[in-house]
């Protein structure tokens, strides 16, 4: 059977891509560019990347896959992935950092979950160190916590797992230069992450080579993370007043988080044989955050106000928040959650505090645009009453200059491929059913997406016609929707420290 490679960018654009490709920057990439069919893939709305890869790796829209914003897990996912279809088939996979897969939810390959997990789970069991490490580093927000002797014996392990020495040395020299100089917050953040992807990235391509799994993807986050805050760097001018020594120090952030990414991508597919389809796509594109100041709201001292359960986690996209239950599935966002803060108002005007819209299992809430003097008093009736100064304040400082955009990428390469096909109009559930099809297997007709046969070669269409089934689910669905368990507060600390560091809080 032939096997598939999905490589995923989060955040990718074809913004930094094509211009990077067109000056040589990225080597393997432009590869497959050029002998592969290439896409500027549309997103769905909102962008939050747990329900947009989860749509991505069904093929089905979120109200029948479950996952919704953060604070989800595996077990909030209704129906099969791309990689439980091969898997029952008898094949072995293999996934690292793909986002909503903690607790792994498979046996016959490895797992290593993504940076939203809320435990060290992996498959097999003796990579429980790597996610143990990653978790422990989230904590003290990468303060040292361990004797040497701990970290003789972590490098060793590494080394067990396919670490290469030079990957360590890498991490050494950024430990050392850390503890060393007096290196400013902003770049020890990006040096920093830029550790982590070559460790993971080592033990994929060994795992890679002892299972031979016919379904395998990797997950490249950072260039959604440093996107988010050094967008400004890269795009000076599209805003007003980057200091020309900022540009000079941190305008490189961003493109070497593609390079990498490239390096990476080109590492593994020496791994490869001829009969293996290779896809490299994001979530979603990214682009300039609206340049109008935008009002941060004080989200911990409104979820206290209106007494809002542990379970339900926050989540700030641009302008708007979402409130989501990670038990949605049984009774989603209390509905005294959504009737204070929909009572909410401002006293001077009348006008409300929010706009609240309901959605299935989570709701969203719009900040109107405020006087910048943010004066006035929010009111919550029979609960409370705060200065609007209180309540809110100003992104002035622009931590963030970088947001989410509708445009993605998705570029394909294989036998099976129409070489230099550029195709129009792809959504992110189409994802699925097109590489099912390259595959020669059936796609199902519950899926809500369409086979792309503009990237599919004419040859192999002819021989190997679109077919379809009704479903991979089984037949007999269980009709028990009491989810496993309520997120704890220590959970829910978990996720926030996490959209925290990445921006989102």
């Amino acid at each position: 059977m032939a096997k598939t490679l999905m490589f995923g960018i989060d955040g990718g654009t074809w913004t930094v891509i094509q211009p990077m490709i067109e000056k040589g920057e990225l080597p393997n990439l432009a590869k497959l560019t050029n002998e592969g069919a290439t896409v500027k893939l549309r997103t769905m709305r909102p962008a939050a990347s747990p329900m947009l890869w989860t749509t991505i790796a069904t093929g089905k829209i979120p109200d029948k896959h479950g996952v919704q914003l953060f604070g989800d897990t595996s077990k909030t996912v209704r129906c099969k992935r791309l990689w439980n279809i091969y898997e029952e088939m008898g094949h072995p996979v293999g996934l690292c950092g793909y986002l909503m897969t903690w607790p792994p939810d498979i046996t016959n390959g490895f797992m290593i979950p993504d940076l939203f997990a809320l435990g060290p789970d992996t498959q097999p069991p003796d990579l429980k160190f790597l996610q143990e490490f990653t978790l422990a580093q989230r904590r003290t927000r990468g303060a040292a916590s361990h004797s040497p002797g701990y970290y003789v014996e972590l490098a060793r392990k590494m080394q067990q797992h396919g670490v290469r020495a030079s990957t360590l040395r890498s991490a050494l020299g950024f430990m050392t230069r850390r503890t060393m100089t007096n290196m400013p917050p902003k770049e020890r953040f990006w040096r920093k992450s830029l550790v982590q992807p070559q460790i993971y990235a080592d033990v994929f391509a060994r795992l890679y080579e002892e299972y031979n799994p016919v379904y395998a993807g990797f997950h490249f986050h950072l260039t959604d993370t440093l996107s988010h805050k050094y967008w400004q760097y890269l795009f000076s001018e599209d805003f007003d007043d980057v200091p020309e020594e900022a540009v000079a120090r941190y305008g490189q952030v961003i493109p070497q988080a593609y390079q990498l990414a490239d390096e990476i991508l080109g590492r593994f597919l020496g791994l490869l044989d001829e009969d293996t389809t290779v896809i490299v796509l994001s979530d979603h594109g990214f682009g300039p955050m609206d340049p109008d100041p935008i009002p941060v709201l004080n989200i911990k001292l409104v979820m206290k106000t209106i007494d809002a359960p542990d379970y339900i986690v926050p989540m700030r996209i641009g302008r708007r928040w979402y409130l989501s239950a990670k038990d949605r599935q049984d009774k989603g966002v209390p509905q005294h959650v959504i009737d204070r803060l929909s009572a909410a108002y401002i006293e001077e005007t009348e006008a409300p505090l929010f706009g609240v819209t309901e959605y299935p299992g989570y709701i969203r809430l719009r900040l109107p645009r405020y006087q910048v003097d943010l004066t006035g008093t929010g009111v919550f009736p029979d609960l409370a009453s705060y200065p609007l100064s209180e309540l809110l304040k100003y992104d002035t400082e622009k931590v963030n200059s970088g947001a989410h955009h509708d445009d993605g990428v998705v570029i394909v390469h294989g036998k099976s491929v129409k070489a230099g096909a550029t195709i129009e109009g792809m959504r992110i559930l189409d994802v699925v059913p097109t590489l099912l099809a390259l595959d020669g297997l059936p796609v199902a007709s519950d899926m809500d997406g369409q086979v792309m046969t503009e990237a599919i070669d004419d040859a192999f269409l002819r021989t190997h016609p679109v077919k379809y089934i009704d479903t991979y689910e089984e037949e007999e669905q269980s009709t028990d929707d009491t989810p496993e368990g309520e997120m704890t507060a220590e959970e829910r600390d978990k996720v926030m420290g996490r959209l925290e560091a990445l921006g989102y809080l």
